[in-house]
């Protein structure tokens, strides 16, 4: 062998080495071909040496489907004292964990376990959380890295001293034809005073025929995850959803009944949107009733300069995270004033919060059936 052939074996040899040691963000930052994401959903388009990150989020063709189903009624659950304790999921692309907070000044966090099941595997990217009223458990929605498998959990709802919060059972998500929903990821949840569930579908997708990206809400069926109604809102091709919470609210316009979203990240940009529930069905696109400011856009506003991941609406108003920090907003439109609640440790950031409520409306008559401690 020549000394020139040496020379390039021994470069080949060293390249390949340098390959499979080097981590998977370093190679894909050499490569530059696909945007990495924190587990968050935060795209980092330079460095990522030292960062826990994986191929963001890509749009996705979309299979139209306006199947609508049955609403099932469920009596309301016996009457319970209300609090202010809250629940919020971490993003993390490994064991993340569901957190049991005070909504207190500080913060406190109270209870801390790590969701675990055949449905809930380690590798597991935490996003929705909901209060079920009916048991007192949580429903929660989680990714693969970033991918979804159209499923909601049952979670048994951590106390303190906890470590792991067991599946109970789990719900495929699915239409009257047994289809899938077009974002089989969930970024966010609630359950509205139906019992049912909202979820917002995180990841937009790509209409095949319009091209038109979208982000879909979807009321599921608490007994089968059969998909009551859907509709959709217009998306930004890199905006994934993170952040919805069903409201009753007087003063606007529509039936009364709402849900919230920022339709994307946590980007102060993103006003929040509210949409009459009454206009979401058969896949329709809706348009918003009322738009108010990010929470995160005021100048003035302890939480100015970030926008918010997890929402909810409840007794003490409307509870938001921007991944790092809690706060509480005034109790109605426009959500304007914040007050800064207190650091959520989370390792990466929270995703979806839920209060220890359930009737999340503004004139407060009647208890809120939580089953939680004082």
């Amino acid at each position: 062998m020549s000394k020139y052939s040496k020379i390039t074996l021994c470069c080949m040899v060293i390249a390949l080495v340098v390959a499979f040691v080097m981590p998977a963000a370093n190679r894909t930052a050499v490569a530059g071909t696909t945007p990495q994401c924190l587990a968050t959903g935060q795209r980092v388009d330079s460095n990522y040496t030292g960062l826990d990150v994986q191929p963001c989020p890509q749009a996705s063709l979309a299979d139209d489907n306006d199947n609508d189903s049955l609403q099932e009624s469920w009596s309301d659950p016996p009457t319970r004292f209300n609090n202010a304790l809250y629940w919020g999921y971490e993003a993390n692309f490994f064991a993340p964990r569901l957190n049991l907070y005070r909504a207190t000044l500080g913060n406190p966090m109270v209870a801390s376990c790590v969701p675990s099941g055949p449905d809930v595997p380690a590798t597991s990217n935490g996003r929705g959380v909901a209060f079920d009223p009916l048991d007192g458990n949580l429903w929660i929605s989680r990714l693969f890295f970033f991918s979804g498998d159209a499923k909601i959990t049952k979670i048994v709802a951590p106390l303190p001293g906890d470590t792991t919060c067991m599946e109970l059972y789990t719900l495929f998500v699915h239409f009257n034809d047994g289809k899938p929903p077009q974002q089989p990821g969930f970024g966010a949840l609630d359950v509205d005073d139906s019992k049912h569930i909202w979820a917002a579908g995180y990841g937009p997708v790509i209409n095949t025929i319009t091209g038109q990206s979208r982000n879909y809400f979807y009321q599921v069926n608490r007994r089968n995850g059969l998909i009551i109604h859907s509709c959709f809102l217009p998306a930004a091709p890199d905006q994934s959803n993170d952040s919805l919470t069903f409201a009753r609210l007087r003063g606007v316009p529509g039936s009364g009944r709402y849900l919230l979203t920022d339709n994307g990240d946590f980007s102060a940009a993103n006003p929040l949107l509210l949409i009459d529930v009454s206009t979401c069905h058969n896949g329709n696109q809706v348009t918003p009733v009322a738009t108010y400011a990010n929470p995160g856009s005021n100048p003035t506003s302890p939480h100015f300069g970030t926008g918010v991941s997890g929402i909810d609406l409840g007794l003490i108003g409307l509870l938001n995270t921007d991944t790092q920090f809690s706060f509480i907003n005034s109790g109605t439109p426009p959500f304007a004033a914040s007050t800064l609640l207190g650091p959520t440790l989370a390792v990466n950031g929270l995703e979806d919060v839920a209060l220890c409520s359930f009737r999340a409306k503004l004139d407060y008559d009647g208890d809120d059936f939580c089953p939680c401690f004082n």
